[in-house]
């Protein structure tokens, strides 16, 4: 079971990253938040799953997994009955399986890369396979677990904001405080309504 915990990370940028709770893409404002497992980030958090008490998102994450878990076993079913027309299938798709995982160890290398450098995100475009939505699913209920076990987010939204204010007061020393804090509470408010 994975031991989970947030942080604030401090960044450069203004850039668009991928929460790894909910899916969403957000804007971060020269900081974000990273849930760990230990020393090592998972991912992103967007303000919407801190907005919300860690058991909630422990249960939208079971219920995404369920429905990974019920797609994998739908085509799964479908595959069942491809392989048994031919040999020759079975073969290509056991190399195809070992080429989409090796693939998948490349994609995971260069997320974490990507995690540890604070350039831009960029969302996966190309659609998950079958054994992608089944690791994907199997991942999502190790963070269903994790984040359940949470009391509260380490990191608490309040705090975000608090850094997101001081970063832009740094980055741009011309703007009042009020207009920024302002500005903050806005955006904050109006991603969480826009993606509740």
């Amino acid at each position: 079971m994975l031991e989970l915990s947030t942080h604030l990370r401090p960044h450069a940028d203004i850039r668009d990253t991928r929460c790894v709770l909910c899916g969403v893409v957000y804007a971060q404002f020269f900081v974000g938040v990273v849930l760990d497992e230990g020393s090592q980030p998972v991912g992103d958090v967007c303000p919407r799953c801190l907005s919300e008490p860690p058991w909630r998102r422990a249960r939208w994450l079971w219920e995404r997994a369920r429905r990974l878990y019920a797609e994998v076993g739908e085509a799964l079913s479908r595959a069942a009955a491809l392989l048994q027309e031919s040999a020759q299938l079975r073969e290509q798709r056991e190399r195809d399986r070992l080429r989409r995982a090796e693939d998948r160890q490349r994609r995971e290398a260069g997320r974490r890369q990507r995690m540890a450098w604070p350039g831009p995100a960029v969302p996966e475009p190309e659609p998950a396979t079958v054994v992608e939505k089944g690791d994907a699913a199997e991942l999502l209920t190790e963070l269903a677990e994790g984040v359940g076990l949470l009391r509260e987010w380490a990191t608490p939204l309040d705090a975000v904001k608090d850094a997101e204010v001081l970063a832009v007061q740094v980055w741009y020393p011309w703007f009042s405080g009020e207009a920024v804090r302002s500005f903050v509470e806005k955006r904050y408010g109006e991603f969480i309504a826009n993606t509740a």
